[in-house]
């Protein structure tokens, strides 16, 4: 008979080590380099009418200012 390999759980990272990690990536040089490559994603101004209505009723939803209570 063979011994089976048992795997060593790995506890996760608390929040704070977790954050720091985070923080360490975004300020990354790289990380900002590769942000500052994407597109700035804007609403264009020539949207049709309806998709500019459903997008403002989608912001008043949002901001919790939608016609149900």
């Amino acid at each position: 008979m063979t011994r089976a390999k048992t795997t060593k759980l790995v506890k996760p990272p608390d929040d704070a080590v977790l954050s720091g990690h985070i923080r360490r990536q975004a300020g990354d040089h790289a990380t900002r380099r590769f942000l500052r490559s994407l597109p700035a994603f804007r609403v264009v101004s020539d949207l049709p009418d309806r998709l500019r209505q459903l997008l403002d009723r989608l912001e008043r939803a949002e901001n919790g200012q939608g016609s149900r209570g």
